[in-house]
This record gives structure tokens, C-alpha cells and sequence, in this order.
């Protein structure tokens, strides 16, 4: 009997402290996730602070993700209808579950595909936003067909890092990832032929904004 008792109270300890392991690693995996979004979200309105839009307002957000930017860039205006690309079919159909509503209105589309090949006309969009989806791009190219399908006088925003981390280089370059400097950034712009670029970069030196125009 006292056996068992024993045998229970070390399955209840276990149970205890397994929970108790669950909650911390959720709340280090928060306060990551919080360390993270905020520079990225104070970056993304840094940078849409210098944008500005004209007749259509229609905007295109490559990299679209979640659907989260695409909520921001929505609420900004009544007046501003969107699309949202990835190359990614889980993104879409996440993006998709997350904005039903304005998808409904007739406000936003969500479509798959990739930015070296954008699927749209070109002078069509009015401004073009890629947050943290650059590292991901064959960077010319994907350039090149975010200009062509601007408008001229649209506008390109980029958010991003500056930096990796410490440690973290070699195995970036292993995944495909690429980190660029502002100055990267702004060499490949020019050499795509926008003009008038703007970057803005965050208290710590690690994120920036990139505003440029057609």
C-alpha cells in the first residue's frame, strides 16, 4: 500500500514539474516571439510613415506570411485594397483563414507564387511592402519584377534585418537565407533602377526600413 502511495506521489512530482517546464519554455518562447515582433513592428511603421499612395492605392505585400502585415496595411485606410502573395501554400491558406473578412468585401486577395515571377500586369500596384521575406529572394530578379510591376511614382518598402546573430552565419548560408546591410540594399535598388530611397534603421542598429520609388 505505502508502495504505491510512494509511486503515485513521484507520478504526481513528475506531472508537476513537467508542467511547470511546459509554462516556462512557453514563457521564454513569448518573450522571444515579443523580443522579435516589436523592433519588427515599430520597423514596419517607421517605414509606412514614408509612404504615400495615389489614385488606386493598391498594395501588394510579397512574402505575405500569416496575414499579420496585411491586417496592418488594411487598417491603415478604408480607401487601400491589397493583395497578398507567398510562395508558400500553407501561408496562403493561413493568410486566407486570417483576413475571411476583408477577402469577403471584395478588399484583399491572397494568391500563391513567387516574386521572380510576380502573376500581374505591370504598372499596376501603387506600393509594394516585403517584410522579412528579402532574405528569401533571388534578389535581382525579385527586384526587378517588383519594378516592373510598380507604378511610376509607387513605392517599395522594405523591412527587415541588418544583421544576423552571432553564430548563426554559417548556418543561414547553409538554408538559403541572406542578411544584407543597408548599403546592399541600396546598391541593388539603384542598380534596378529606383530612385529616392529612404532607410530608416531601428535604436539597436539591427533593423531598418527601406523606402524607394519608381
Amino acid at each position: 500500500m505505502f508502495h504505491i502511495v510512494g509511486e503515485r506521489n513521484e507520478k504526481f512530482k513528475t506531472q508537476i514539474f513537467a508542467k511547470s517546464q511546459k509554462t516556462r519554455i512557453e514563457r521564454i518562447r513569448q518573450s522571444a516571439v515579443e523580443r522579435y515582433e516589436q523592433p519588427l513592428f515599430f520597423a514596419f511603421v517607421l517605414g509606412f510613415s514614408h509612404v504615400f499612395f495615389t489614385r488606386k492605392r493598391l498594395v501588394l505585400d510579397v512574402g505575405c506570411g500569416g496575414g499579420k502585415n496585411l491586417q496592418r496595411i488594411l487598417n491603415h485606410s478604408k480607401s487601400i485594397n491589397a493583395i497578398g502573395i507567398d510562395i508558400s501554400p500553407t501561408s496562403v491558406k493561413t493568410s486566407v483563414r486570417k483576413n475571411r473578412r476583408a477577402i469577403k468585401s471584395g478588399r484583399l486577395q491572397v494568391v500563391q507564387g513567387s516574386v521572380e515571377a510576380l502573376p500581374f500586369a505591370s504598372n499596376l500596384f501603387d506600393l509594394v511592402t516585403a517584410v522579412e521575406s528579402v532574405p528569401y529572394w533571388e534578389i535581382e530578379k525579385g527586384l526587378s519584377e517588383v519594378y516592373r510591376t510598380l507604378k511610376k511614382g509607387g513605392q517599395l518598402l522594405i523591412v527587415n534585418e541588418t544583421q544576423s546573430s552571432d553564430g548563426l552565419d554559417e548556418y543561414l548560408a547553409e538554408v538559403g537565407f541572406k542578411v544584407y546591410t543597408a548599403k546592399q540594399l541600396e546598391n541593388f535598388l539603384k542598380q534596378t533602377g529606383f530612385k529616392k530611397n529612404r532607410t530608416d534603421v531601428n535604436e539597436n542598429g539591427k533593423w531598418i526600413a527601406v523606402v524607394a520609388e519608381k
